[in-house]
């Protein structure tokens, strides 16, 4: 007998044996699908209907709900062979890490049978990228009043761990976690780029981060990000000019042990970009930028639309933080609101942060430096600004009146 079709029955004679205590744990935790061996599905089946009825369990009542005699001697057998009670919590691992397994065979092989059927590709990415969430396995979690409460009283006076941006104001103000879906906002050549690649090697410190880039190729990314990083003149790098070596030494093993991968994205649907993040096993993920992406829609409001819904579900699903590039509508030269997010509202329902990077209308009076980052919306912290400097040759950005976070590089 496998260890899975073992595992399936003694869940089973665990809830026959102590149907009260077991069958709300098991039934939290595994549906009928998770039992693949069809005798086992149908006396799960039974017992689930009689746990949601609020009615007993046990070898009587579940042969009545089957309606079938037949059942009786392998009613009897689960109960007199079940090795302990006690392995529960390890029975529903096994079921529930077998039956996934399972699962996404199944799928796959339909994904495959689609694939040389001649279906669009993007159909069989869309199958693949959803076999891979299958295979993560979430589960429900139901949490009372009570244990809500003892949740939040238990972490207060302890730190939050969120995932930093590297600008110490920005952090105070917004707290990036799992799950969450921000977008940066900006205007052509504001630096919007610059920014997020900063952020990025901030966080590729602690955090798997992948940067997918709709436009640039690796090289020229790796190019900002290593002027950035290095604090080496952009313009000598895109020049081809020779760095000291011993700078670059110094810089080699830092820079090489961050977890950072740049992908050349051009043309991508949010189910490839998904699939990957998956398989690089991502915790963050930028993309540069939001209304290059690939998606369904016959006007660039619709691609937009469903392109921000795919990467808040992808967000949410996955448990990856995704961070996304927005252009701006050109019109005005003043700061830039919700409405100035190019083709879709959507983006604004569905981000949990949005923030604009902003440069004044050049002028006499107008320093070409200083950038506004306006936090336009913030779910869980306070709206407002943080005045930055971009320094372009060093493609970096630093706070305005924050000397420990301007004076070196924050790496």
């Amino acid at each position: 007998m496998s260890s899975y079709k073992q595992a399936q029955e003694s869940i089973l004679g665990a809830i026959l044996v102590d149907s009260k205590n077991v069958m709300p744990l098991v039934a939290d935790k595994l549906t009928a699908e998770n039992f693949i061996n069809p005798e086992c599905e149908q006396v799960f089946s039974a017992c689930l209907s009689l746990f949601q009825e609020q009615k007993h369990i046990d070898v009587v009542t579940v042969l009545d709900r089957l309606g079938n005699e037949s059942y009786q001697a392998y009613l009897v057998q689960l109960v007199e062979t079940l090795p302990s009670v006690r392995g529960l919590s390890e029975y529903i691992r096994i079921v529930s890490e077998e039956s996934r397994r399972a699962n996404a065979v199944s799928r796959l092989n339909v994904a495959l049978t689609r694939l040389q059927s001649g279906d669009p590709l993007e159909d069989v990415q869309n199958a693949i990228a959803l076999t891979a969430q299958s295979m993560s396995g979430h589960e429900s979690n139901s949490v009372s009043a009570a244990d809500g409460f003892l949740l939040v009283a238990d972490s207060l006076g302890k730190p939050r761990q969120y995932i930093g941006t590297g600008f110490r104001k920005l952090d105070s103000l917004l707290f990036i976690a799992p799950g969450d879906f921000v977008v940066i906002g900006a205007r052509p050549s504001v630096g919007k780029t610059a920014f997020s690649l900063q952020m990025a090697l901030h966080m590729a410190r602690t955090k798997k981060v992948v940067y997918f880039s709709c436009e640039t190729s690796a090289p020229k990314i790796y190019e900002r990000a290593l002027a950035c990083y290095g604090n080496l003149s952009f313009r000598q790098i895109k020049q081809g000019r020779q760095i000291p070596k011993d700078k670059l030494e110094m810089l080699k093993d830092g820079f090489s042990s961050l977890r950072l991968s740049v992908v050349e994205a051009a043309g991508w649907t949010v189910p490839e970009i998904q699939a990957k993040a998956i398989q690089e096993r991502a915790e963050v993920v930028f993309i540069d930028y939001l209304t290059l992406l690939s998606s369904d829609g016959k006007s660039l409001y619709e691609k937009a639309t469903n392109a921000s819904k795919g990467l808040h579900t992808m967000a949410q699903q996955s448990k990856i933080a995704v961070v996304a590039l927005s252009q701006l509508n050109r019109a005005g030269d003043g700061e830039p609101t919700m409405i100035n997010l190019r083709e879709s509202g959507q983006i604004e329902q569905d981000a949990d942060a949005i923030l604009f990077l902003h440069r004044s209308a050049t002028g006499e009076d107008t320093d070409d430096q200083e950038r506004k980052l306006i936090i336009s919306k913030n779910k869980e912290g306070q709206c407002g600004f943080i005045k930055f400097r971009f320094d372009g040759e060093m493609q970096r950005f630093f706070a305005v009146g924050d000397p420990e976070e301007g004076s070196a590089p924050p790496f």
